[in-house]
């Protein structure tokens, strides 16, 4: 079982994965002039379809375990430029120092996009934080 459970989590290294959020590709409407979109020309995009969902999420177990996730849900304001909101919540503990910690807040972000594939991102986190340390010799 331990063997299968290693290759599993090795493959998951190796393998290329690609993951695209509920975010559709641009359709041209064949107009160069989007500005005089109405709800009934070819470039109105819907609220609904201008939405998307995101983030983050991590494991690490061993003498060290770090659990995080970070939901965000987000809006194109421009088919360049978007924003949004989210979450975080991030929970470490070292066995060997004895030492745990939880760290939980919110975030807000903005996108650029420069090229295809390629953004520009800025990020204002604010996070909560508690620390617990066990005395060892004790």
């Amino acid at each position: 079982m331990k063997k299968i459970i290693f290759i599993f989590i090795i493959s998951l290294f190796i393998s290329p994965i690609n993951i695209f959020a509920q975010d559709k590709p641009e359709e041209s409407s064949g107009s160069p002039d989007n500005s005089s979109a109405s709800p009934d020309s070819k470039s109105y995009i819907p609220f609904k379809d201008r939405i998307f969902v995101g983030g983050s999420f991590a494991l690490s177990f061993g003498n060290v375990t770090y659990i995080g996730v970070s939901p965000i849900v987000g809006y194109h304001f421009t088919p360049k430029l978007s924003g949004g909101v989210g979450i975080s919540y991030y929970y470490w503990k070292d066995n060997i120092y004895h030492y745990e910690n939880s760290i939980y807040g919110g975030l807000l972000f903005s996108r650029y996009i420069v090229y295809k594939g390629l953004f520009l991102e800025a990020d204002f986190e604010a996070n909560n934080n508690y620390a617990y340390f066990n005395d060892a010799d004790n």
